[in-house]
């Protein structure tokens, strides 16, 4: 058992009932108790100039910091392959290892430290190159999260301004893309690995979502997590076989989610829709259906109420120009009970 002393850094639970958990400094020593300093709950590379694939890249300001005092018998050391300090030399290139890892810490709670496991797996599981099948960026104002599969026929130019010719599976057609867009190149020996990774993943973001409230972390955190759901579909979309099904209906459920997290409920319909029409026996999916519909009938109501809100206020603002009036503020009258778009926390 390691010995835990002032500056080791640990890991510890963040609330009362221990599944969140993340990582902390000893400050200092008490009796039976630590004095720790917590660190930024957002998750980091692990590579100091590498950036995530589908993961947002936050900021962190350690500066800010949160201190709690813990009982020491609550508190763990980290994880022995944690303690790697230079995991660019890390000899294992078996992206089924780096999964693994990303799989103990979310156990343990940590859906921070597990998810730049789950990218290191994506990453060395990718390759982008001639003949390789890969997943392409959907175009950037798309409100409805998608990805298509292409082959790469052909790789051109030097540096930022590589380019790749391609053949969209789907259509047949070929198209020169940059390079930079194509996401992953998916794997033939571990593409129902790369799935699962991808679901974790979506999983580990989904939870930080819930967790690192700061500022507009749980949006970026959603958004990316439909990322990783749909990247996933689509993986499971070109095979057959009733794990592959069973893979593709999860991602589509919580893909759904995600979207209506973000507060992009049409989207979050369409998606369970889709669902429904594959798996209509689904009571889970029946189940979101009807509260992805209330939700959107919530908005209609309330965009109905702000709209005449509005109205009410512009023709008391009229009238204030030829007689005395009292304006009448848009923030009036009743309001919802419930918020536009709020979701009921759901468990995975």
């Amino acid at each position: 058992m390691a010995t835990l002393g002032v500056g080791s850094i640990v890991r510890a639970p963040r609330d009362e009932d221990g599944k969140n958990t993340g990582r902390a400094m000893i400050a200092t020593i008490q009796d039976n108790a630590y004095e720790l300093i917590w660190e930024d709950a957002a998750p980091k590379p692990l590579h100091d100039k590498n950036i995530f694939i589908i993961s947002p890249s936050l900021p962190t300001d350690d500066s800010k910091t949160e201190e709690t005092t813990m009982e020491a018998s609550k508190v763990k050391a980290l994880e022995d392959f944690e303690k790697t300090k230079d995991h660019a030399v890390d000899s294992n290139k078996d992206m089924s290892v780096w999964k693994d890892r990303g799989d103990t810490l979310l156990r343990l709670g940590d859906a921070a430290a597990a998810i730049p496991y789950y990218e290191e797996a994506l990453t060395l599981s990718s390759i982008v190159e001639v003949g390789s099948t890969v997943l392409v960026e959907p175009k950037p104002d798309d409100d409805h999260v998608t990805y298509e599969i292409a082959d790469v026929d052909c790789i051109d130019g030097n540096g930022d301004k590589k380019t790749a010719d391609v053949v969209w599976l789907e259509t047949g057609k070929e198209s020169t893309i940059p390079l930079s867009k194509i996401s992953i190149g998916i794997s033939k020996k571990w593409s129902q690995l790369q799935v699962r990774t991808l679901l974790n993943l979506g999983r580990c973001l989904m939870h930080m979502a819930d967790v690192d409230t700061q500022l507009s972390r749980p949006s970026a955190y959603r958004h990316a997590a439909a990322h990783a759901f749909a990247m996933s579909m689509t993986i499971c979309k070109q095979q057959d076989g009733d794990s592959w099904k069973k893979y593709k209906q999860s991602a589509m459920l919580r893909k759904s989610k995600a979207h209506a997290g973000h507060g992009k409920l049409k989207a979050a319909m369409k998606d369970v829709k889709a669902l429904l029409e594959e798996s209509p026996e689904s009571k889970e999916a029946q189940k979101w259906y009807e509260t992805v519909e209330r939700l959107l009938a919530q908005e209609k109501k309330a965009d109905k109420k702000l709209v005449a809100s509005m109205s009410n206020w512009i023709q008391s603002a009229m009238d204030a120009s030829v007689g005395p009036a009292e304006p009448v503020s848009p923030m009036n009258g009743p309001q919802e009970s419930e918020s536009v778009g709020q979701v009921v926390p759901w468990s995975w």
